[in-house]
């Protein structure tokens, strides 16, 4: 865990058992529900909540026969909206913050830890947290209204741009008033400390993915042989894919390859999709095999049916966001094959642990390059797969990650008694009046 501020042990401290914990994610993804497994383990009683309508790719999120006793899984839901439509979706949203604070009401928890939620909606969230006195820990996956006000400034100009520092507000605020924060990489601090945010309650700890659910298989296992894929050189996409992912780059992989023996599998749903059908049956493609998101039981042998796991980010996507599919995929051993922005983290990663091939979101032609060095010199690539897989080994410790956040979540629940036993002054009292 590191922090800029006063200092705390990353090593276990004495921590309090029996704490009801919500640990709140939007998005399902896998990583958080294992974090909620292992806080339950460890003798709290904890609900993983999330969204039952989000279209991304979910973790394990049924409850399994070795869970422990103090461990539950609720679904939290929402109408089913366009997501483009945004008048619409903000109001089915704003339905769903209201759901989730009714679950928090009637579960009554220590403390909630959430994250991937909409900025005005996790406003609502915390408001019910400090009514109610209950600790906060904003688990911030990147800087949301930094590329909000980027998006809306290129949209509508000027009025995007007042829009968006509405929004930087919102988000400062939400910082500022968390009784916790925890960022996913030391290189959001330049902005929080612009935003007045406190070091003294403010953590690093990096993304993971669930390494033991997420074990290698043979590369020609059931699900490969089920889906006809055996015989094939196969580079497989496998994540949310909407238009601003650039699927056009996985049709363009998909031509380059026409007349090899080679298969591009993409594992996704959503806009992306449809753009992909669409151009099928336009081109022709016959060497593209399309499917949905498949169940998470069976997810790491649809991993290792690949020769080379693809991601792909949009030229504006945040510099510190890391696809959660990029650490993912180095739990299967396979090299990675990247077209994302050259200052992304992703990228960071990939090459400093050399895992595979980084191309520039905007170089089809290197991307293009870089696939067909795969496919002709495959052998000389296999030891990127299995750098990946002991970064995973090094890096993905779920003992570790526990700690940490069992450490946030005691000095959190500490602070909150401390401050509640504080006689208010004179001052205080009379803005309560």
């Amino acid at each position: 865990m590191r922090f800029k501020g006063s200092a705390i042990n990353s090593n276990r401290i004495k921590v309090e058992t029996g704490m009801r914990i919500v640990v709140h994610d939007y998005s399902g993804h896998p990583f958080q529900v294992q974090l909620s497994r292992e806080l339950a383990r460890r003798e709290h009683e904890v609900l993983h909540l999330y969204s039952a309508n989000f279209l991304t790719p979910h973790g394990n999120l049924r409850k399994q026969s070795n869970d422990p006793e103090t461990f539950f899984i609720k679904p939290v839901y929402m109408p089913r909206v366009n997501k483009y439509a945004y008048f619409k979706r903000y109001w089915v949203e704003y339905m769903y913050a209201w759901n989730l604070r009714r679950r928090l009401a009637d579960y009554t928890p220590d403390v909630v830890i959430s994250s991937n939620m909409p900025l005005f909606h996790q406003n609502i969230v915390q408001n019910w947290c400090l009514r109610h006195r209950k600790a906060f820990v904003f688990w911030l996956q990147d800087i949301y209204s930094v590329a909000i006000t980027h998006n809306l400034t290129n949209k509508f100009g000027l009025l995007g741009k007042a829009i968006g520092r509405h929004f930087q507000k919102i988000e400062a605020k939400l910082l500022r008033s968390s009784s916790a924060n925890v960022l996913i990489t030391d290189a959001f601090w330049p902005t929080l400390r612009d935003w007045g945010v406190e070091g003294n309650n403010t953590f690093t700890i990096e993304n993971w993915a669930p390494l033991e659910e997420l074990p290698p298989y043979p590369r020609q296992n059931e699900w490969s042989k089920q889906h006809g894929l055996d015989n094939f050189f196969v580079f497989l996409y496998s994540g949310t894919l909407g238009l601003k992912h650039g699927p056009e780059l996985l049709v363009q992989l998909s031509k380059h390859f026409r007349t090899e023996k080679v298969k591009i599998v993409v594992v996704s749903e959503g806009s992306g999709i449809d753009y992909i059908r669409r151009e099928i049956m336009i081109q022709g493609i016959e060497n593209m095999e399309i499917l949905p998101f498949q169940p998470f039981k069976s997810f790491s042998k649809v991993l290792s049916s690949a020769d080379v796991l693809v991601a792909i980010l949009n030229p504006k996507a945040g510099e510190f966001s890391v696809p959660s599919k990029v650490l993912t995929y180095h739990c299967i051993g396979r090299p990675l094959l990247l077209s994302v922005p050259e200052e992304n983290l992703a990228s960071r990663i990939v090459q400093e642990n050399n895992t595979g091939l980084v191309t520039d979101v905007n170089d089809l032609e290197a991307f293009l390059r870089a696939a067909r060095g795969f496919y002709m010199n495959y052998n000389k690539f296999c030891e990127l797969g299995a750098n990946a897989r002991k970064y995973a080994e090094v890096t993905f410790n779920i003992k570790k990650k526990g700690d940490q956040f069992e450490n946030i979540i005691n000095r959190c629940c500490m602070d909150l008694r401390q401050h509640a036993c504080r006689k208010p002054s004179n001052n205080q009292k009379r803005s309560l009046k």
